[in-house]
């Protein structure tokens, strides 16, 4: 909705405040269970925590190329030259 309304929209503000308090309630309620979700404590490993950061960055890569290649009609490879570019110049 940000896109159409704009992000000092009011409706996008009270949406994004409400998702950080859900986030953070699922957080805190995740670290209190004996049988959680998801364990929040292994991101106390410096090794476990730098390994996921590179995995979300590989993801969000993935996603630009594949969104280069759908939009523009570039072949992944000339997708992956045109990201480069991008990084390389700006």
């Amino acid at each position: 909705m940000a896109g159409t309304l704009g992000w000092n929209n009011p409706v996008v503000l009270g949406m994004l405040g409400v998702a950080v308090i859900a986030l953070a309630w699922f957080i805190v309620r995740q670290l209190r269970l004996t049988i959680p979700l998801l364990e929040f404590r292994v991101f106390a490993s410096r090794g476990f925590t730098t390994s996921m950061i590179v995995v979300v960055l590989a993801l969000i890569a993935t996603l630009m190329l594949s969104q280069l290649n759908a939009s523009h009609g570039f072949v992944y490879i000339a997708a992956a030259f045109a990201v480069l570019k991008v990084n390389i110049w700006y």
